[in-house]
């Protein structure tokens, strides 16, 4: 059996990876619910009160452009770590070659269900928007849908190819990050090829200006760049355990980095209105020359704090519930705009003329959450079947490559 099988079979996953991957989905998920239905409280898009969480630390707990980064820089890291550390570029190509079938079967899934709902016409969020005067909410399966002749086809194919190589989400607008995920993580791919296959001085030159021209595309990619960067820093330098603290990182300077972590993840740009930032205002000249560019950097640096954290304190996340939530993630963060346009602005509009503004939010948010983690289940399991599939089928083609490779030699 070759290496490759051997660390095929072996699959170690970094459970504290997985649990920081879930927290960002739940981060999103919240996110994306005060917005829907306690647009003021939430505060980005909505005029900013004096009590919203908007323009304030606390803002990071519901911040889910920083989780996105957050999700971004991960998979820079995770995708490539392996084949840094066993400096084999056979798990690369696999990888690149396992990418599109991995995420696309769950994301058509979604929005073949997400199509269905809008056959069976049961969006509210329109109507609900107008109820709650929550904009973002308003923005969602309001114009005709692009492929009104058959919907269920149109989304088999913006969720197989149009939101891979397009953008394309008009059937689950989170699928907006997947082009990001896809390409970003050709990316890093590639990337880690160069690292293990060059000499060290072309490898910094010739790394240089794919990932320049790659971050002129969109500020986005810095954050995969980013992620390999730490998996090369990590796993393929000798002075690694130089360049990264101690396991033993003294008390203050912990308390220092998830403080900042927080003050980062707190930050966002108000939509129309740079005068509303609040605690982060005095940095709405350097915002102005570039906003989202400043945000995602702000966010990439709070997520390389908290990667590095999670890996020199893996037992804090290495628990029951933060592997759940971070095998629910995926399915959480493909789940929840349809089922928030759909059941969750039902039940707003059904509650709000008998129990008033505030109950119907508190209500309709917790009973969207937990809809979603009840259908993520499920969804969870398919996503399990799946990969374990495409882990036979990849140590099956690679014990075939071998054993032909083998009689090739041999004759």
């Amino acid at each position: 059996m070759g290496k490759l099988t051997v660390v095929l079979q072996r699959n170690e996953r970094l459970v504290e990876l997985e649990a920081v991957r879930g927290i960002a989905a739940c981060v999103v998920l919240v996110h994306h619910c005060l917005l829907g239905f306690a647009p003021t409280l939430h505060g980005l898009v909505n005029p900013t009160k004096a009590w919203s969480l908007f323009g304030t630390p606390l803002f990071a707990l519901v911040n889910g452009s920083a989780a996105v980064v957050v999700f971004f820089v991960l998979s820079g890291f995770v995708l490539t770590y392996r084949a840094i550390e066993s400096k084999d570029t056979a798990l690369l190509w696999l990888g690149a070659a396992k990418r599109w079938p991995r995420l696309a079967v769950l994301i058509i899934t979604v929005n073949v269900l997400a199509a269905q709902i809008a056959v069976m016409h049961f969006y509210w969020n329109i109507p609900a928007s107008s109820e709650n005067g929550s904009i973002w909410l308003s923005w969602f399966y309001r114009a005709p849908s692009p492929y009104s002749s058959s919907q269920i086809l149109g989304a088999i194919y913006e969720g197989g190819v149009g939101t891979f190589l397009f953008g394309q989400a008009y059937f689950n607008s989170n699928l907006w990050t997947m082009y990001y995920e896809f390409f970003g993580s050709l990316l890093v791919f590639g990337l880690a090829y160069l690292f293990l296959k060059v000499r060290a001085s072309y490898f910094v030159i010739v790394a240089g200006v794919v990932s320049a021209v790659a971050i002129y595309c969109s500020v986005y990619f810095l954050c995969f760049v980013t992620g390999i960067a730490l998996a090369v820093i990590r796993y393929g330098l000798p002075i690694s355990e130089k360049l990264l603290p101690g396991r033993h990182w003294k008390t203050s300077l912990t308390i220092f980095a998830i403080i900042l972590a927080i003050l980062l993840f707190g930050y966002h740009e108000h939509i129309g209105d740079s005068a509303s930032m609040r605690f982060y205002g005095f940095l709405s000249p350097i915002a102005a020359l570039n906003p989202i560019g400043f945000r995602v950097v702000l966010h990439t640096i709070g997520a390389v704090i908290v990667l590095v954290l999670a890996l020199k304190f893996p037992d804090c996340l290495r628990t029951n519930l933060a592997a759940l939530i971070g095998r629910l993630s995926f399915s959480t963060y493909l789940l929840h705009i349809p089922l928030i346009c759909s059941i969750g602005s039902f039940l707003y509009l059904f509650l709000l003329p008998v129990w008033g503004e505030i109950p119907t939010a508190a209500t309709t948010i917790l009973v969207t959450i937990t809809a979603t983690f009840a259908a993520a289940f499920p969804l969870s399991l398919l996503d399990r079947f799946w990969l374990v599939a495409l882990r036979r089928f990849q140590i099956l083609i690679t014990n075939q490559f071998g054993m032909i490779f083998q009689k090739g030699l041999g004759h």
